[in-house]
């Protein structure tokens, strides 16, 4: 028995010697050509070893190459796909025989791997096997033989691998990569750990898996891996399974204080700015597959320049992610965060934002409650409590203020244009707020614009070519002055009414910049000099055109103005190039001064009655709609007074009249107290109808009563010229008991003439009138005696030229006062007229030579 197990012992040595002899017996190059030729037939390339391999068996089982190159197929930039330094590796012996193979080292330094994918899509890592499947023995093909392996160190030093992508224009570089890692077995945990540089920004990881087993075999494996860059870090730490999809159950962190760094390296085209993009930090848990993880995250943070955003609750990252949670934002001047051209005009104007609310739902259309908002800044100051819907127009359901103090700053900053003013200044406004983003109510809403303030209900449609607002308002009182262009505030407003007309042009570029739909119950609405009291309009605006309707039910009075009722209704149409106006309306109980002081100036007739409005005009100044107007105005006025003029004084005083007749000359010395401005003509009634054409008004009827004058009229009120000319024509009856007389020169009536403008009328008697009136009476009676005496044709051609078949109309002046008759007496006018006109006369016929010859 000991020399079996000596000769055992020696066949065993021969053996060990043998082994460890024999490689070296066998010349490197043979190694070398069958390695060379083996690759080639595996990888399709030419595969070149640059050094001598070199092979040792005992005590350990190791292999070295000192370089390798792999070739790139035809077509590709680089020559070689592989450039690999040295490659050692090492497996204990002894362990084979127990059918386990464990890798003692294996180290590869210095390798360059160049990985291409062309435009044609084709790449130079995927490789055609030149040997035949079918040759490898079945037993190699089926698996390991039984082998278990272990790893105790793998090693990989100064590695670097390119990847360019020509199709979508991407390239990245893995260099400086040192990686270590360490197997014991399949069941025992694989520890790995390295470094190295991505498109030259610096990394580390370290990973530390429980059992290759349970992974390879689908079954959860625990894992606790780490990243670090310079942009950021991760880290996981649960279970991992593998199958067709990856499943994570576990925690996880992640961080990065370069955000903007990263989203400009993957080539993200985002309107915000990278560079303010600052720290994003997250910790929660991960579960599910890969491809619909469920997040419960305890905490996010997102940082940038002016805005920070929390967020806590869960994330599912399906088709489309899902947010259940919380989230808070601050935010101070977020506009900073876009580049410039791609700004949010909503996001100029914040300034100071806080919110927080509950969200739920898909990202795309998300749904938030509990919202609460607050804001404040120079342009604007906001807040909202309620709940907001993100899917489709939007939705908007809560409590919402806002208010400003540079209203036009605020709508220029959103980008709205305005016309030159002085309106639109500040604004506030409360209430319940319901509907879409674009289309928005308010409900018990206050409201405050400049110097008016409302409440009741108001929406605003942003849809269309134009903002639309529809309301329904009560206001205690409404300003519209300032928005036509004019301020009663002004000064100089008198003075420039008592010497014309405003030729600015109106400023109603505003009545385009909405539309509007509104119903108005105000206690006042004030337009320039005119004052609406206890108003109910109901007001229509339609790109430019503005119709405004002002009556109640049954067509009662829609306003009070100067002490009566009105109905009717206005349209202001400023969608033309010349803007139109159509005012139509009737009214009882009116204080006709009140009325005509505030429409044109003028306060010299007063009373109460009815009056009936139709008139239109067009012009794109005060002045021109003035001038333009046409249409009718009927008034009946009831116990008033002309200024200016005593009618009953005047005509008491007709004793001088046949003097001032005569002599062609009125004495206002004569009628002091009956003509100045304290001066009155009471009336009882008044009838009066203005034609208006081109702004002239011409008095159709005109008719004026007291106890003691009745008087008729006649004649033109020019609005643009603020010129009045009008004759009165009185009837006196001295004693108040009725059947009055006309007062006049042989029963002809004396008109008494109102002429000159608004503020320097002047007031007399129109003797021209009575002149020309004695001259047709007396042509008339000596035609007649003519007729009546001449017998024949010849009386008859005399009579009508005496008579005024003649077209000559001669100048004809009363006798001066100191001619008398025979007896002494001054002879009457009338008798002076006739006198006149038979000289005249008979040197019309016979001529002026021949006039004192045929008088004998």
């Amino acid at each position: 028995m000991k020399r079996v197990l000596i000769v055992l012992g020696i066949i065993v040595a021969l053996l060990l010697i043998v082994i460890a002899v024999v490689p070296f017996l066998i010349p490197s190059s043979v190694y070398k050509a069958q390695i060379e030729k083996a690759a080639a037939n595996a990888t399709g390339r030419e595969v070149t070893l640059t050094g001598d391999p070199s092979l040792s068996i005992f005590p350990r089982i190791s292999v070295k190459i000192d370089g390798a190159t792999i070739s790139n197929p035809e077509g590709f930039s680089a020559e070689n796909m592989i450039e690999a330094g040295a490659f050692k590796a090492s497996l204990k012996l002894w362990p084979l025989f127990s059918q386990r193979v464990e890798v003692g080292e294996i180290t590869l330094s210095d390798a360059t791997v160049s990985l291409e994918r062309l435009e044609n899509g084709e790449a130079n890592w995927i490789f055609e096997s030149v040997g035949d499947a079918e040759s490898i023995p079945e037993e190699t093909q089926e698996g390991s033989g039984g082998f278990q392996t272990t790893i105790a160190r793998a090693r990989l030093q100064n590695a670097a691998v390119f990847y360019a992508d020509r199709q979508a224009g991407t390239e990245y570089a893995l260099t400086e990569v040192n990686m270590e890692a360490k197997l014991t077995a399949l069941d025992e945990p694989l520890l790995s750990s390295g470094r190295g540089r991505l498109n030259g920004q610096a990394f580390a990881y370290e990973i530390d898996l429980d059992t290759i087993d349970d992974l390879t075999n689908q079954r959860p494996a625990s894992l606790v891996a780490s990243l670090a860059t310079d942009f950021g870090s991760v880290s996981y730490d649960g279970a991992v399974t593998l199958g067709d999809v990856i499943e994570l159950d576990g925690g996880f962190e992640a961080g990065s204080q370069t955000l903007g760094t990263i989203l400009a390296l993957v080539g993200a085209d985002l309107p915000i700015r990278s560079e303010a993009l600052k720290g994003f930090e997250a910790k929660g848990r991960v579960s599910g597959l890969a491809d619909a993880l469920q997040i419960d995250l305890s905490k996010t943070e997102l940082r940038a320049d002016g805005m920070q955003i929390d967020y806590t609750g869960k994330l599912s990252l399906s088709a489309e992610p899902m947010l259940d949670g919380q989230v808070e934002v601050k935010a101070d001047t977020p506009s900073q965060l876009f580049k410039p051209g791609q700004e949010i005009a909503a996001l100029t104007i914040v300034e100071d934002l806080d919110f927080s609310a509950s969200v739920s739902g898909p990202v795309s259309g998300l749904q938030l409650s509990n919202v609460v908002m607050t804001h404040s800044g120079d342009l604007l100051d906001a807040g909202f409590r309620g709940a907001l819907g993100l899917s489709g127009a939007g939705s908007l359901n809560g409590q919402i203020s806002a208010s400003s103090e540079d209203l036009r700053g605020l709508l220029s900053a959103m980008a709205v244009e305005m016309p030159e003013g002085e309106t639109l200044r500040s604004f506030s406004l409360g209430g319940n707020a319901s509907g879409t983003f674009a289309a928005l109510s308010l409900a018990d809403m206050d409201l405050q614009l400049d110097d008016l303030t409302a409440a009741g209900k108001l929406g605003a449609d942003m849809r269309g070519a134009r903002p639309k607002v529809t309301a329904d308002l009560t206001m205690p009182s409404l300003d519209l002055t300032p928005f036509l262009g004019t301020s009663e505030a002004d000064p100089n407003a008198a003075q420039a009414q008592s010497t014309g007309w405003d030729d600015t042009p109106l400023a109603l570029d505003g009545l385009k910049a909405v539309d509007a739909d509104l119903t108005l119950n105000a206690g006042s609405v004030t337009l320039n000099t005119i004052t609406l009291e206890d108003a109910l309009l109901s007001v229509g605006l339609s790109n430019g055109r503005l119709q405004a309707l002002f009556r109640r039910a049954d067509d009662q009075p829609g306003f009070r103005a100067f002490d009566g009722g009105w109905a009717g209704d206005m349209v202001l149409d400023a969608s033309r190039a010349e803007p139109s106006l159509s005012f139509k309306a009737g009214a009882s109980g009116i204080a006709a001064r009140k009325m005509l002081d505030a429409l044109t100036g003028f306060d010299g007739l007063g009373g109460v009655g009815e009056v009936n409005v139709d008139l239109t005009s067009s012009g794109n100044s005060l002045k021109a709609l003035v001038e333009g107007l046409d249409g009718s105005f009927d008034t009946t006025l009831n116990d008033g007074a002309l200024r200016g003029i005593n009618l009953a004084q005047m005509v008491r005083s007709a004793d001088n009249l046949q003097g001032m007749l005569t002599s062609g000359e009125l004495s206002l010395a004569s009628f002091q107290d009956a003509i100045s401005p304290q001066a009155e003509t009471d009336f009882t009634e008044m009838l009066s109808g203005l034609s208006f054409e081109n702004g002239v008004a011409t008095i159709q009827e005109l008719r004026l009563d007291n106890p003691v004058v009745g008087v008729t009229g006649s004649g033109t009120i020019d609005l643009g010229a603020q010129t009045i000319d009008v004759r009165l024509v009185p009837r006196v009856d001295q004693s108040a008991q009725g059947g009055g007389q006309t007062i006049g020169v042989s029963g002809i009536p004396i008109p008494v003439r109102i002429s000159g403008s608004w503020t320097n009328l002047s007031y007399g008697l129109d003797s021209a009138a009575v002149q020309q009136e004695l001259v047709a009476r007396a042509r008339g009676q000596v035609a007649d005696e003519i007729t009546s005496q001449i017998e024949g044709p010849l009386g008859g051609l005399i009579g009508e030229v005496v008579g005024g078949g003649r077209q000559t109309q001669p100048a004809v002046q009363p006798s001066e006062p100191n001619e008398t008759t025979e007896t002494g007496e001054q002879p009457s006018v009338e008798e002076q007229v006739r006198d006149r006109v038979l000289d005249e006369a008979f040197g019309a016929i016979f001529g002026e030579d021949k006039k004192d010859e045929d008088s004998e």
